[in-house]
């Protein structure tokens, strides 16, 4: 009798595409404080359709302390 493996694969691929580097000055021990950013889209015809980028935009903000990784977090992007 033959025996059949069956294998599911699945390769995401990523692709970095805009790399910021913040400097942030003294902060007080203990404050709350805030950062935003805003993107903006380009032209309509050099834009990706949503239908295509749903799901598949991941966001990755790292915070680091000299080379000391403090925070990471990651965020996928959905358009409904």
């Amino acid at each position: 009798m033959a025996r059949t493996n069956k294998m599911k694969i699945r390769c995401p691929y990523f692709v970095l595409f805009l790399d910021w580097t913040f400097e942030f000055g003294f902060v007080i021990p203990g404050s709350t404080n805030s950062w935003q950013s805003l993107i903006q889209a380009d032209t309509s015809d050099r834009m990706i359709p949503a239908k295509l980028l749903s799901g598949n935009v991941i966001i990755v903000t790292s915070f680091y302390d000299g080379d000391l990784l403090v925070s990471k977090s990651s965020v996928r992007i959905f358009y409904v």
